[in-house]
């Protein structure tokens, strides 16, 4: 391969390595999951939206049966419905405040 090649490909990977820094975030697995995230090595602290999705992924086919899957689920339901409550209002305001430019006097 050509030297301008690999340094385009490597300038590429770079860019690319930024952006998914820029979108990374944290979740704490909740203390009602801790025993079941250390039993299927998943862990305690999810720094991006494909370890939280593989997360869910493990939850969803974890049998219902097993100890702590029921309370895990459902700390999980409580976070989802608290994310979205906290992201709602945010867009209800932003709605709001469209209208209000939009009135005429």
């Amino acid at each position: 391969m050509a030297l301008k090649q690999v340094l385009a490909i490597a300038a590429v990977l770079g860019f690319l390595s930024e952006e998914a820094q820029a979108e990374r975030f944290e979740v704490f697995v909740p203390s009602e999951c801790q025993s079941l995230a250390q039993e299927f090595g998943v862990p305690s602290v999810l720094n991006s939206k494909v370890q939280v999705t593989y997360a869910l992924y493990k939850l969803r086919r974890i049998n219902g049966s097993q100890t702590g899957v029921a309370e895990c689920r459902a700390a999980v339901e409580r976070l989802k419905a608290a994310y979205r409550a906290q992201k709602t209002p945010a867009s209800a305001e932003r709605a709001n405040q469209m209208q209000k430019m939009t009135e005429i006097p």
